[in-house]
């Protein structure tokens, strides 16, 4: 039985990892640990994706920067140092239209106050969109991992 969750009006989940984990290390470039898709109109015109990640990392003063991107847009840049975990979440809505979102700016960490300006984007959600989850070391001997993430979909017309 196919249950369609745009009349049910609940969270679904889209992606969600075995927490296995999914690790980058021995260079300092961006790496992308997870690449989700959220189905073609899955989010409806108003509404919301909501991106958790759980990562662990090398415990030391280097910046290691932690990022989640929907459709090419960057709606979470954390950099962590003196750390050995981190827990994020980064919820994007569409502004009553399917081709238009807001999404808050989670660059210092992932609840409360920011600094920067809220994200938008006009990533076109009637079609698919991938979602990508990265990681870059501060220091190439450095190791990020992502240890699980969670991506849910709210529907709303």
């Amino acid at each position: 039985m196919t249950v369609n969750y745009k009349l049910l009006g609940v969270p679904y989940i889209v992606a969600a990892s075995s927490a296995t984990g999914m690790s980058t290390t021995g260079d300092t470039n961006e790496n992308t640990l997870a690449t989700i898709t959220i189905p073609a109109g899955a989010m409806g015109a108003n509404g919301i994706v909501r991106i958790t990640t759980v990562s662990s990392h090398t415990n030391s003063g280097n910046t290691k920067i932690l990022r989640i991107k929907f459709g090419g847009t960057t709606y979470a840049s954390i950099s962590v140092t003196t750390t050995a975990t981190h827990r994020q979440q980064t919820q994007i809505a569409n502004r009553n239209s399917a081709s238009s979102q807001i999404g808050s700016n989670t660059s210092a960490s992932s609840f409360g106050a920011s600094s920067g300006a809220a994200v938008t984007s006009s990533v076109d959600t009637a079609s698919a969109v991938t979602v990508l989850i990265t990681g870059q070391n501060g220091l190439g001997s450095e190791t990020i991992t992502l240890e699980s993430y969670l991506v849910e979909v709210i529907y709303k017309a």
